[in-house]
């Protein structure tokens, strides 16, 4: 049989376990946010380097 005092002990347990875990799902979205910025960077980067490689010009020295 369960005991008033032992039931209110496993309310409180379970509301440090939804904190617990709402601050876990917080920082995961913070991650998703970050890992984002990093992709539109990268990708404007990457567009940055083939925009740069399409005006290049190679001069090769004819031998002949």
């Amino acid at each position: 049989m369960y005991s008033v005092d032992g039931l209110v002990h496993g309310i409180e347990r379970c509301e440090l376990n939804i904190a617990s875990l709402e601050k876990a799902i917080a920082d995961e979205r913070k991650t998703i946010t970050d890992y984002r910025i990093m992709i539109t960077k990268l990708e404007k980067v990457e567009q940055e380097r083939i925009e740069a490689e399409s005006h290049v010009e190679i001069e090769h020295d004819n031998p002949n």
